[in-house]
């Protein structure tokens, strides 16, 4: 799905190396980027631009807020975090992240954690990033182009659908981790272990896995965790194929 994008005037920018840092500016609403110690290679003049208005959206979408991140494209293991401060008159809404890429193609819904007023996002590359409010819940993006957004979309979803989380949905995104890591994340490993030029997006789509597996709702699945932030012990991971329970399939 392409969308049109309208970016605001005002932006920042921000010259970051190996030792990280963190960007923000402000517009009406209040949008904060993160970049942790070694997840840049090289130094980059990295750049945050609101986005003024989105064109093209599902009638059941309200475009809230986003910021495009520069330059497009770039990507790293280790996650940076963008936060986005939800405005007072759509803090009671059914909200949703969205992505693309670009000036606007391969728009799609993306898992977002909402907290305090704050829309926290875990970003693995840089694109354009955003939230809006759904009034119906069928009302979804056309299917994303690669696995990796297909996953997160349907997770989204599920987080976007309930306010509280019973075992259906709980099995739902465990589903949805079980095949994404075994019809995406296992293979680009694989073939990394034999051409070592697929290394690096094979270990930037595991460790995006990683974060969907330690997202507060995932934490759910199980009375531990020691691979999040949660600071539980004996967390349910998958079996040598990713397989938690009966199979989601992506194409």
């Amino acid at each position: 799905m392409r969308v049109s994008v309208i970016l605001s005037q005002v932006g920042a920018s921000k010259e970051m190396d190996g030792q990280g840092g963190t960007i923000q500016v402000n517009e009406n609403t209040d949008f904060q980027f993160t970049l942790g110690k070694d997840t840049l290679e090289t130094m980059k003049a990295i750049s945050l631009t609101p986005i003024q208005s989105i064109g093209g959206l599902d009638s059941a979408w309200t475009f809230i807020a986003g910021v495009q991140l520069t330059p497009d494209g770039t990507t790293f293991a280790s996650a940076g975090k963008l936060t986005i401060s939800i405005p007072e008159g759509f803090r009671n809404k059914k909200l949703t992240g969205f992505s693309y890429e670009g000036d606007g193609k391969d728009f799609s819904f993306y898992p977002i954690t909402v907290s305090d007023g704050m829309a926290v996002f875990d970003v693995y590359g840089f694109s354009g990033y955003g939230l809006v409010s759904v009034e119906d819940f069928e009302a979804v993006p056309p299917k994303p182009s690669s696995i990796e957004k297909q996953a997160k979309q349907y997770l989204a979803a599920i987080l976007r659908e309930s306010a509280g989380l019973d075992d259906v949905l709980l099995k739902r995104i465990e589903n949805i981790l079980s095949a994404w890591y075994e019809t995406s994340v296992k293979p680009k490993l694989d073939t990394a272990e034999r051409d070592s030029d697929g290394i690096r997006d094979a270990g930037r789509e595991f460790m995006s896995w990683l974060a969907g597996h330690s997202h507060p709702a995932a934490c759910e699945l199980s009375s531990g965790c020691a691979s999040c932030r949660c600071g539980r012990r004996n967390h349910l991971w998958p079996d040598r194929n990713g397989q938690w329970g009966p199979r989601i399939r992506f194409q």
